[in-house]
């Protein structure tokens, strides 16, 4: 027979049925925090970084770069939702985006 010491995980029910499962000591961990850099020049406006965003942080520019296309930018309020996931880096055709982690 299992302790509560030895499950991870608690239960939670949250609507008639429906159970989902939440780690216990999500107390014990922090969020990451990045910055994203954006390389303009770089820019074709693609658009997969920012629909491909999972935490939505990224939206067209209104900016033009030098080859006439609109680059991404960070939404406003959301300076702080990046959490280095990586999928704007690893979607990006023309490496014109990238995160790094603060501390």
């Amino acid at each position: 027979m299992r302790t509560t010491a030895q499950v991870a995980v608690q239960r939670k029910e949250i609507g008639p049925g429906t159970i989902t499962r939440e780690p216990i000591n999500t107390g014990k961990f922090s969020k990451p925090l990045a910055r994203v850099y954006i390389i303009p020049e770089r820019c074709k406006e693609c658009d997969y970084c920012w629909t491909f965003c999972p935490n939505d942080v990224l939206e067209m520019s209104d900016e033009i770069n030098a080859s006439g296309y609109h680059h991404p930018k960070v939404k406003a309020g959301k300076e702080n939702d990046c959490v280095n996931c990586g999928m704007c880096q690893a979607v990006c055709p023309e490496f014109a985006i990238y995160a790094k982690e603060v501390a």
